[in-house]
């Protein structure tokens, strides 16, 4: 019984650091967007999946800024 807790644990903690580090890198792509607030992060962290899939679908807002100035710059 205390060996399955211990690998209970001990595959916790992996699957929780596995978590950790895509939910960290879901929040630098955020940022690359445009994006900074910690929510990026918390959506992935807690939601998994449909977090992944909410940062991967926000829009690029330096893309977005970037095109409002070019037409700015036309007129």
């Amino acid at each position: 019984m205390d060996e399955n807790i211990g690998r209970l644990i001990f595959f916790g903690g992996v699957i929780l650091a596995g978590d950790y580090a895509v939910a960290r890198e879901m929040y630098s792509i955020a940022q690359l967007k445009g994006y900074s607030s910690i929510k990026y992060f918390l959506f992935p962290f807690f939601l998994t999946l449909p977090g992944w899939l909410i940062v991967l679908a926000l829009p690029d807002r330096n893309l977005q800024r970037s095109r409002k100035e070019d037409e700015q710059s036309r007129d």
